[in-house]
């Protein structure tokens, strides 16, 4: 979040049954109204053009409408405004929007929290409250400071080390794309396909890999945090499925011709984002998850 941004908004619904029911309410069409007008009055005041994706939430397939968002994305300002209530609504994929001096990220019960700077709230100070409520406050902190932030870069010298381990290991890679069990492609590399795949991965992407992993099913995992692959593995992309909490029976997994698995704690070993084209590394990710 932009260092200059120090002052927090919070928008949400006057009315307690809105923020309850959202848009099966009577109220949901006043409210989301005054939210879009505040909305609009916040980018003008800030005078931002366009707003980026962040923080991408996929927890079903991407629908075609959005088949191309991605972080780091701009969306003019009429289609971020649009997805945000469209968010509060229930209505996915869901993410947060960034842009010099602004920060708008998605709350619960149809709240929104909007972080911008000191002088951009001086202006809005104002502003009308008919149907929401709002409440000012100073920014909190982006993340606590015992979380740990991947800061390696997926360059050069991470891909040789991969090249070097597919020589004689069998290496799976994980690019988590978006959080959500919808927001990553897996790969099984091997020499040959290495070059297609290191082009294939998107800027802002986490990249985790796992060295020779038991790819058996293990009853020992069952109740573990793992990904479950379709048989047969072979080089390239792979077809998955996320299990955060584990199975109660293996045999659900071999009844969806999910013959393999990983455990996540495999995909510690190594782990970088892909850079933006101009080599800086813009996306913002914890230790490799599979959430």
């Amino acid at each position: 979040m932009d260092s200059e941004v120090t002052e927090e908004l919070v928008v949400g619904p006057a009315d307690d049954a809105v923020a309850e029911r959202l848009a099966d309410a009577p109220g949901w069409e006043e409210y989301s109204a005054r939210l879009r007008d505040t909305l609009w009055k916040v980018v003008k005041t800030t005078g931002v053009e366009s707003l980026e994706v962040a923080d991408l939430r996929v927890p079903e397939p991407l629908p075609t409408r959005h088949s191309s968002l991605r972080n780091g994305v701009e969306l003019d300002l009429a289609g971020a405004i649009k997805m945000v209530v469209d968010m509060l609504a229930g209505v996915s994929p869901y993410c947060d929007f960034t842009a010099p001096g602004l920060h708008i990220a998605i709350g619960y019960n149809g709240y929104v929290n909007i972080y911008m700077t000191r002088g951009s709230a001086d202006k809005l100070a104002d502003l009308g409250r008919e149907a929401l409520r709002l409440q000012w406050c100073n920014r909190v902190p982006d993340f606590p400071d015992d979380i740990q932030i991947v800061e390696a870069s997926a360059d050069d010298s991470f891909w040789t080390s991969i090249r070097s381990a597919a020589e004689t290991a069998v290496v799976l890679l994980c690019e988590r794309w978006a959080h959500g069990d919808y927001g990553c492609n897996w790969f099984l590399l091997n020499p040959d396909n290495i070059d297609e795949i290191c082009q294939s991965v998107q800027p802002r992407s986490l990249l985790c890999v796992a060295i020779d992993p038991d790819l058996h099913l293990n009853p020992a995992l069952k109740e573990e945090d793992f990904t479950a692959f379709r048989a047969p593995l072979t080089p390239g992309r792979l077809t998955y499925a996320a299990h955060h909490w584990g199975v109660d029976d293996l045999q659900e997994l071999v009844d969806q011709g999910m013959n393999f698995m990983v455990a996540t704690s495999d995909l510690r070993e190594l782990s970088a984002v892909v850079p933006d084209a101009d080599g800086v590394v813009r996306g913002v990710w914890m230790a490799c998850t599979q959430a």
